[in-house]
């Protein structure tokens, strides 16, 4: 998919009128603004066409927006089929896109938007016009605004059911309608979706629409994730509207934000997916090297898990939070992770969390297996020893202490217990789900590796280019004085994308600490 930004039309005239004017002045100017576009996205629409714009002036747009390499869509103005196309015939003869998308919104009267649409759409039929015409949601706000809702256009596009004409699913439109009129009133349906072509994002606040994409409420995740669920594969159109939001974000800040912002969803989105697929249909296959390597004869740490691992020193095999809880593996992949448990020597469950503890995991893993539980953390099952802070257990070569685990932050209370785990005089430390970073913790001298779960604060991941958590997450790692750093907790699809931390949030720090590594799904990480 293609990130996008809308571009007023006049941006490209000689005569720039004074709103266009004041955004591109705060890039420095036409030039740089346009400069800066064309290096951090793919497609720009140009907006607003009218039927009365001059067929040269459309297309000096678009070449100008073509000689930036960029692709682009146009947002036009439904009008009657006689002069429908007269801004854009010679666009169409251009030849600088296969296709031109043309977005419109509705007429107040749905039926007259019907006709309209179905004489344009046979007029580009007749001519093999290279066009496609997106009918936009709108936002109720009147009587007369009733039945242009999702499944209003929906109905209308499928009605006339013309290869020329499709859906733009404006999400802010949408999320105005929900928050005002009631989650059911304004339906996304599988037809809407599945006749959606185009996109225009941006977020509600301050009780309306057009605002920066980092501020108010948008759905990017629901809207996006159920798009590429129905085949989208278009733009991702950021449409703002600074007159919405003038004195009270910087322009320049609102353009950069937005783009970013979606830049980061769209991966976010993309992993998950990615992701959810090897959980539900490749589990076995995604951990197959992990399972062989506790077969081997070396030692290190096997992922299976955003929070689960398996530790294997000297022969010794510690499994720790073993939890799918979370995660749409399929039963016969759960009953082969309880056989994998059931060759270890012990198990460490940390705290109560779902991505953590998996009493029905563990009730089918082997009862020879000694569970280690903390001491408020009830569990019926034969072996279980309850433990708590300052409490040393032996396990084969290694030896085992708890402590008391940072995890609470604010008013989220959960108590949890960390622990190390030495051998051969080396310890292998396991803080598991800290947050308050700067409470004082123990430190254990000759620390060779630290497995440290990130995490950079509450609906945080969308932001990552201002977050305040990274200096206080280094300084907790450096303060443990490990030889090694192994950073976990990532790609845990069961949180939403904005609470989610994956590559882009590893990369945020790397070159902050000495010496750092990822571990995700199936890896085996040699000690």
């Amino acid at each position: 998919m293609k990130i996008g930004i809308k571009l007023f039309f006049d941006m490209f005239s000689e005569e720039i009128s004074e709103k266009s004017k004041k955004q591109c002045d705060a890039f420095g100017g036409r030039d740089e603004y346009f400069e800066y576009i064309s290096k951090n996205c793919d497609s720009v629409e140009i907006s607003p066409v009218r039927t009365t714009d001059s067929p040269e002036a459309v297309l000096h747009a678009a070449k100008t927006v073509n000689g930036l390499g960029l692709h682009f869509t146009i947002h036009g103005v439904l009008s009657h089929e006689s002069v429908f196309f007269n801004p854009y015939i010679s666009l169409f003869r251009s030849g600088l896109q296969p296709f031109y998308n043309i977005t419109v919104h509705p007429y107040a009267d749905m039926e007259e938007t019907r006709r309209t649409l179905s004489a344009i759409c046979d007029i580009a039929a007749k001519n093999s016009y290279p066009v496609r015409i997106t009918l936009e949601n709108q936002r109720y706000s009147s009587e007369d605004k009733l039945h242009n809702l999702c499944r209003d256009v929906a109905e209308c596009v499928a009605d006339i059911a013309s290869p020329y004409l499709y859906n733009c699913f404006d999400f802010g439109h949408h999320m105005s309608n929900a928050i005002k009129q009631g989650e059911e009133f304004d339906e996304v349906t599988d037809r809407f979706l599945s006749q959606v072509r185009q996109t225009h994002i941006h977020s509600y606040a301050c009780n309306s629409t057009h605002f920066p994409l980092y501020c108010g409420m948008i759905r990017l995740e629901k809207n996006i994730t159920d798009l590429i669920r129905h085949g989208y594969d278009e733009v991702l159109m950021i449409e703002l509207d600074h007159n919405r939001y003038e004195g009270k974000y910087d322009f320049r800040k609102a353009v950069e934000g937005s783009i970013r912002t979606l830049k980061i969803a769209k991966y976010q989105i993309e992993s998950k997916l990615s992701e959810e697929k090897k959980y539900k249909s490749g589990y076995a296959d995604a951990i197959k090297d992990a399972v062989s390597f506790l077969g081997s004869d070396k030692d290190g740490l096997a992922v299976f898990a955003p929070s689960a691992y398996i530790l294997k020193l000297g022969g010794t095999k510690i499994a720790i939070d073993m939890s799918l809880r979370t995660l749409p593996v399929k039963q016969e992949d759960r009953a082969m992770l309880s056989a994998v448990i059931s060759e270890c020597d012990a198990v460490i469950v940390t705290h109560n969390h779902a991505d953590h503890f998996d009493a029905e995991l563990l009730l089918a893993a082997s009862e020879d297996v000694p569970v280690y539980i903390p001491d408020f953390l009830p569990f019926d099952k034969k072996g279980v020893s309850y433990v708590k802070s300052g409490t040393v257990v032996n396990v084969g070569k290694t030896e085992i202490e708890f402590f008391e685990s940072a995890h609470s932050r604010g008013e989220n209370i959960v108590p949890e217990y960390g622990f190390a785990v030495k051998y051969n005089n080396e310890y292998y430390i396991f803080p598991t789900d800290v947050r308050e970073y700067e409470k004082p913790h123990k430190v254990f001298e000759g620390t060779k590796v630290l497995v440290s779960h990130l995490w950079l604060g509450r609906k945080n991941a969308l932001y990552p280019f201002r977050n305040e958590y990274i200096e206080e997450f280094v300084a907790f790692v450096d303060s443990c004085g490990a030889e090694r750093v192994l950073v976990g907790h990532l790609y845990d699809i069961h949180r939403e994308i904005d609470d989610m931390w994956t590559d882009i949030h590893f990369d945020a720090l790397k070159d902050k600490l000495t010496s750092c590594e990822k571990i995700l799904l199936g890896d085996y990480i040699e000690f």
